[in-house]
This record gives structure tokens, sequence and C-alpha cells, in this order.
């Protein structure tokens, strides 16, 4: 039995688009670690606060650190 035409096309199709998305995760993946990698080595720790305060006013605290040997 041959199965029809449209149906091999689909297959196919999601078959690609999960090849195409791992793909993606996995370069995406990468640039996260080189990102945290070159963050390591500048050993400077930023944190950043923001949002309401019980009173509904904005918070906003930034604070910036950096490490020496």
């Amino acid at each position: 039995m041959i199965p029809p035409l449209k149906r091999i096309s689909s297959r196919e199709q999601r078959h690609q688009s999960k090849q195409n998305s791992s793909g993606a995760i996995v370069r995406s993946f990468t640039k996260a670690l080189e990102e945290a990698c070159e963050k390591e080595q500048q050993k400077d720790i930023h944190i950043q606060t923001t949002g309401y305060t019980k009173d509904a006013l904005p918070f906003y605290h930034l604070v910036s650190m950096r490490e020496y040997c």
C-alpha cells in the first residue's frame, strides 16, 4: 500500500521543523554559554530589582559590584 502524497509531505515538514527547532535551541544554548563565560571573566556583578511598593509607587534598585582578586 502506498501512502498518500499529502501525508508524506506533511511528515517531512514536521520532521524538518523539528530539526530546525532543535538546531535553533543548540545555537541559542551555545550563544548563552559564550555570554556566560564572558561575564564570568569580567567578574562584574549587577543586581537589578524593579517593582512597586505597598503604596503602589514604582520601585527601582540597581546594585553594581566588581570582584577584585
